[in-house]
C-alpha cells in the first residue's frame, strides 16, 4: 500500500478536530464513547480515514454539542487561506496576486459576517427580551391575584417565577404601586429581590438583577419613611451595579431612584448631578419625562422656582411624546402646585377640571385624595378657609389610614394653620392630639422633630399661632416630597 499523501485535512477531518477540542475532549475518550476503533479519530482528523457529515454530527452529539456546530465550522473553514497548486503559467495569478485575492476575500467575509451580526443580533436579542416581558405578565397575572404569602411560596418553589423579566415587572409594580400603598410596594420590591437572588445565570448577571431589584427595595424604605435603611440598601445596589452591562434592564432606574434619595435629605446638587447623569443614558422620551420631572422637584425644593418651570416645561415636551397620560398627569399637578407657591390660587383654580376628568378617569383613589389635597390649598389660597378645612379635616385621616405618614402630616399641619387663622385654638388643640401618632412615625432631622413638640405643645395650652403653623409646614415640605409619584 501506497504511503498516505500529506497536505491539509479535508474540512469535515478540520471540524471534527475543533468540535473536539472546544470540548475538551482527546481523541482516545471520543473513540471510547462512539464506540471507534484506536486511532480512528486521529485518522479521520488528519483525512486519512473517511468521515461522513451524519458520522460527523453524531460525534458533534455525543460531545455536547448543539446541531448548528458543524455549519458554523464549515463556515469558518471556509475563509481560510487558500493554498493553490504551483502554475508557471504565465496566464496565472501571481502568488502575491493570489495572497491578494485571499485577503480581500478575508476583509469582505469579516465585514459581512459583522454587519450581519450587528443587525439581526439585536433584533433577535430584543425579540427574545420581548418574549420574556410577555411571560412575565402572565406569571404577574397570577402573583396579583395571590396572598402575600402564597406569593412568596410560589417564587421560592418554581423556576417559572425566577426570570430576569419577573423580577423587572415587579420592581414596576412596586413603583405603581409606591404613591398609594408603601406596605404594598415594600412586599412587592422585596418579592423581586427574591426572584432575584434565584434567577438563573453567572454570578455576575446574578448581581446585575440583584442590584437592579435592591435599588427598589431602597424606594420602598424612602417611601416608608425609613432613610436610613433606604441609604444602605441603595449602597448594596451600587456596589453589585457598578460599572456593569445591565442587559435588558434600565439603568435610569437605579439614578434615578438614588437622585429621589438625594432630594428627600436635601442633598441637591447631589442629587442634580446623578439626574443628569441619567439623562445622558436615557433614549427613551418616558425615561427622561420621570427623570426631568424630578428635576423640576429638586429645583422647586432648593426655591429656583424658574428652572423648575423650565424642567417641567421640557418634561410635557417628552411626555408628549411618549404618550402615557400618567405622566402628563403628574406634570399638570405639579405645575397647579407650583402656581400655588406662586400664589397663584385663581390660575391653579382654572386646571383644577381638567386634573379632575383625568384622576377619576384613572380610577386611582389616591390621585384623587391628592387632587382634593390640592384643591384644598387653592380654596385656602383664594380665601375660602372653611372649605378648605372641612376637607382637610378628612384629607389628613385618609393619608394616615393608608399609614401615608408625611403626607398626613402635611395636611394636618395645613389644616391647624388654616384653623388658627380662624381663631379655632381648641380644634387645634384637638388635631395635635389626634395626630400625635402620625408625627411620632416620621424620623425628621433633629430640629424639626424638635419645633414639632414646641408647637404641639402650644397648641396643648392653645396658644399656637397660625405664623408658627405656616413655618412649620414649609419646613416640612422641604423634608419630604408633596407631588404624586412617578
Amino acid at each position: 500500500m501506497p504511503p498516505a499523501t500529506t497536505g491539509p485535512p479535508p474540512h469535515l477531518g478540520f471540524v471534527l478536530r475543533h468540535m473536539r477540542e472546544e470540548a475538551g475532549w482527546t481523541q482516545a475518550q471520543l473513540e471510547a464513547a462512539a464506540n471507534l476503533p484506536a486511532t480512528a479519530v486521529s485518522k479521520m482528523e488528519r483525512g486519512i480515514r473517511s468521515l461522513s457529515r451524519m458520522e460527523l454530527e453524531g460525534y458533534g452529539q455525543i460531545m455536547g454539542h448543539p446541531e448548528d456546530w458543524v455549519d458554523r465550522t464549515l463556515a469558518a473553514a471556509d475563509q481560510l487561506p487558500r493554498r493553490r497548486p504551483p502554475d508557471d503559467s504565465p496566464t496565472s495569478l501571481s502568488e502575491a496576486d493570489s495572497r491578494v485575492v485571499e485577503g480581500l476575500a478575508l476583509a469582505a467575509s469579516r465585514r459581512l459576517a459583522g454587519a450581519v451580526r450587528k443587525k439581526f443580533g439585536p433584533v433577535l436579542q430584543a425579540a427574545r427580551w420581548q418574549a420574556d416581558r410577555k411571560a412575565a405578565g402572565r406569571v404577574w397575572k397570577r402573583l396579583s391575584r395571590a396572598t402575600k404569602e402564597d406569593r412568596i411560596a410560589l417564587v421560592v418553589g418554581s423556576s417559572e417565577f425566577q426570570t430576569w423579566a419577573v423580577c423587572e415587572r415587579l420592581c414596576f409594580e412596586s413603583i405603581r404601586e409606591a404613591p398609594h400603598d408603601a406596605d404594598k410596594a415594600h412586599d412587592l420590591a422585596g418579592l423581586a429581590l427574591t426572584v432575584a437572588e434565584r434567577s438563573p445565570g453567572n454570578e455576575t448577571w446574578r448581581n446585575v438583577l440583584t442590584g437592579f431589584a435592591l435599588a427598589f427595595v431602597a424606594n420602598s424604605w424612602r417611601v416608608l419613611g425609613d432613610f436610613q435603611q433606604a441609604n444602605r440598601t441603595m449602597q448594596r445596589s451600587e456596589e453589585l451595579t457598578k460599572g456593569a452591562a445591565f442587559g435588558p434592564l434600565d439603568p435610569t432606574w437605579v439614578l434615578h431612584i438614588r437622585a429621589n434619595l438625594w432630594n428627600y435629605q436635601r442633598h441637591y446638587e447631589e442629587a442634580l448631578a446623578v439626574i443628569g447623569d441619567a439623562l445622558v443614558i436615557a433614549g427613551r422620551p418616558d425615561q427622561r419625562t420621570r427623570l426631568l420631572i424630578t428635576k423640576a422637584s429638586v429645583l422647586r425644593r432648593k426655591e429656583d422656582y424658574s428652572g423648575a418651570v423650565q424642567a417641567l416645561q421640557e418634561a410635557e415636551k417628552q411626555a408628549e411624546q411618549s404618550g402615557d397620560d400618567r405622566l402628563r398627569w403628574a406634570i399638570a399637578f405639579n405645575e397647579a402646585t407650583y402656581l400655588c407657591d406662586f400664589s397663584s390660587f385663581a390660575e391653579a383654580q382654572e386646571s383644577m377640571q381638567a386634573l379632575r376628568k383625568v384622576a377619576f378617569r384613572g380610577g386611582k383613589a389616591l390621585d384623587i385624595l391628592r387632587l382634593n389635597w390640592l384643591e384644598a390649598r387653592v380654596n385656602s389660597g383664594l380665601g375660602k378657609r372653611a372649605e378648605a378645612a372641612l376637607s382637610l379635616a378628612t384629607i389628613w385621616n385618609s393619608f394616615a389610614d393608608r399609614k401615608l405618614w408625611f403626607e398626613a402630616a402635611l395636611a394636618a399641619l395645613e389644616l391647624a394653620s388654616i384653623e388658627l387663622e380662624r381663631g379655632r385654638t381648641r380644634e387645634v388643640k384637638l388635631l395635635a392630639a389626634n395626630a400625635a401618632p402620625v408625627f411620632a412615625a416620621q424620623k425628621f432631622p433633629d430640629e424639626l422633630l424638635a419645633s414639632l413638640r414646641l408647637f404641639r405643645e402650644a397648641a396643648r395650652r392653645e396658644v399656637a399661632t397660625a405664623e408658627t403653623a405656616r413655618q412649620l409646614l414649609q419646613e416640612l415640605r422641604r423634608a419630604g416630597k408633596e407631588a404624586p409619584g412617578v
